[in-house]
């Protein structure tokens, strides 16, 4: 993950802002990010112990955080899968795994916190000049865990170390291939080195392409207004179909109300011609008054007669009433009805200017992606020109990380010849070395020497182990003979550091052990297939 830092430092161009690391139980010296200009450091692990190793490294470091879970989806408790080297545990079944790599063993299956990965970018920020960095080995969950992150999320950041796998390694994972592609929709590409089938493992560099992100974002925006457009055309045809049916209804309506109307206006002059018919009667009554007394009779019929008009009259007034309420209600339900008409009509011409100020966003949205087009096409040549001198410097680093190999190998062989030890180690790397070099002129007879190869490689884990009881046995004596020779502070302090150095360069001869037996694990795969052909 070294290696990755440098990289980014020669990527960026510029220095570290905002860096969030998560299973940084790996990382041995966090301060590095400070040193590489870091503003925040947020680490993230599960592992118990490595979080608290790394509470103790980062303890009295301004702006290093350390957050104590496993990142995952949702928050809650989840099994977790303990190895005895726990930088490998992880919250998925590591099956594959343990195939592949036989020393490792499953140590226990703990309860771990779990952590959303959007919730702790909260607080992330971008600056100007300043590269923002996200780190996930996560063993397995980088697929799901970056699925669980929108655009906003991912773009806060400049780049990205992955750590992932061609092949899944654990149960649930996915190959990186699927994560690179996930990647590649939000904008970052691969800028180090592409994925290496023939690799367990390997650390990738993404880098963000925040032109092809805004083209992208873009694209999703147009796609959205489409979609709202036409989501107020098919409300606007439905509208507009309300608004033909409440004009037919308002058309019969009407057609009701002329009727009513006509039918009033009749019984109004049937009215008056009763009315001017009664005014008749009184007055021929007013005229033979004076011949009541020789006309009781007649008077009698006249007032019976009259007795009936007047019930005629009374109930067609009663008529007449009843046909004046009617008339009141219909101009009341047409005085109700005239505003919904009118209110649908401004509706349907607001619509109208809806969709017309509408299409001119959408116009004006192609417009925008044609220039965001022709700036693209600028831009791709000097991509291609980055890209080349990203590839040269990135041979450039090969070559000084295999420089820089070879003198600490020297370094070591030197030590290790002062102390007596190195005779035995080299002839055990260099026997190891010979081994892999002759294994291609030795493939037919490995097939018969199989079992043999097994055994030879069990007696050099013994060796390897009791090289070391005799190294902490020499170092227990050579402390025990400083301390009896009575040799001042400054001679135990260079002891104390240079038996550091030993445990170092131990730690690099188990790597190469652990190298040496991935080789030897791909050899076999590689007889196996060929003898299955």
């Amino acid at each position: 993950m070294s290696l990755a830092l440098h990289k980014l430092s020669a990527l960026g161009g510029s220095e570290l802002g905002f860096v969030v690391h998560a299973g940084a139980g790996s990382c041995r010296q966090p301060q590095h990010y400070l040193q590489l200009g870091a503003d925040d450091v947020l680490l993230i692990e599960a592992v118990p112990q490595l979080a608290a190793s790394l509470r103790a490294l980062t303890s009295g470091l301004e702006g290093v955080r350390v957050e104590e879970g496993a990142l995952s989806p949702t928050e809650a408790e989840q099994d977790f899968y303990l190895l005895n080297n726990p930088v490998e545990s992880s919250l998925l079944k590591p099956s594959a795994l343990l195939e592949q790599f036989p020393n490792l063993k499953l140590r226990q299956v703990c309860k771990v916190r779990t952590l959303r990965l959007d919730r702790l970018l909260q607080s992330v920020v971008r600056r100007e000049g300043r590269s923002n960095v996200l780190v996930l080995e996560i063993k397995g969950m980088e697929h799901e865990v970056l699925r669980g992150l929108n655009s906003e999320d991912l773009e806060k950041f400049d780049f990205l170390v992955l750590e992932t796998a061609a092949q899944p390694l654990y149960e649930g994972a996915v190959p990186a291939s699927q994560t690179i592609d996930v990647l590649h929709a939000h904008g970052f590409d691969v800028v180090d080195a592409p994925v290496r089938p023939h690799l367990a493992r390997q650390s990738l560099i993404l880098r963000l392409d925040r032109g092809r992100a805004q083209l992208v974002q873009l694209h999703r925006s147009l796609s959205n207004q489409q979609s709202r457009i036409a989501k107020l055309e098919a409300a606007l045809a439905v509208e507009v179909g309300r608004t033909e049916d409440a004009e037919k209804q308002v058309a019969e309506k009407s057609a009701v109300i002329s009727g009513l109307q006509a039918q009033l206006e009749e019984e109004a002059q049937k009215c008056k011609r009763q009315a001017g018919l009664v005014a008749r009667q009184e007055e021929e009554l007013g005229r033979i008054r004076p011949l009541v007394t020789s006309l009781e009779q007649t008077k009698t019929d006249l007032e019976s007669q009259f007795g009936k008009l007047r019930v005629q009259s009374e109930e067609e007034a009663q008529k007449s009433k009843q046909q004046a309420a009617l008339l009141s209600r219909q101009e009341e339900e047409l005085g109700r009805l005239r505003p919904h008409a009118a209110a649908l009509e401004q509706r349907n011409a607001e619509l109208e200017s809806k969709l017309k100020e509408a299409l001119q966003k959408c116009k004006l949205q192609e417009e925008r992606v044609a220039r965001h087009e022709e700036d693209l096409q600028g831009v791709r040549p000097r991509v291609a020109a980055l890209e080349k001198r990203n590839s040269e410097l990135g041979a450039q680093l090969e070559a000084e990380s295999k420089e820089f190999e070879a003198r600490l190998k020297k370094i070591a062989e030197d030590h290790e010849r002062e102390s007596g030890l190195a005779a035995t180690r080299q002839k055990i790397i260099h026997t190891l070395n010979g081994d892999l070099k002759n294994q291609a002129s030795r493939y037919a007879a490995l097939d018969e020497k199989l079992g043999e190869t097994d055994a030879e490689y069990k007696a050099l884990q013994k060796r390897v182990a009791e090289q070391q009881r005799t190294i902490e046995t020499l170092t227990a004596k050579e402390e025990e003979r400083a301390r009896l020779a009575g040799e001042d502070q400054q001679r135990v302090k260079s002891l104390e550091k240079r038996n550091h150095e030993n445990n170092a360069r131990q730690h690099l001869l188990d790597s190469e052990l652990v190298k040496a037996e991935v080789q030897l694990e791909l050899i076999k795969d590689i007889l196996i297939r060929e003898k299955a052909f």
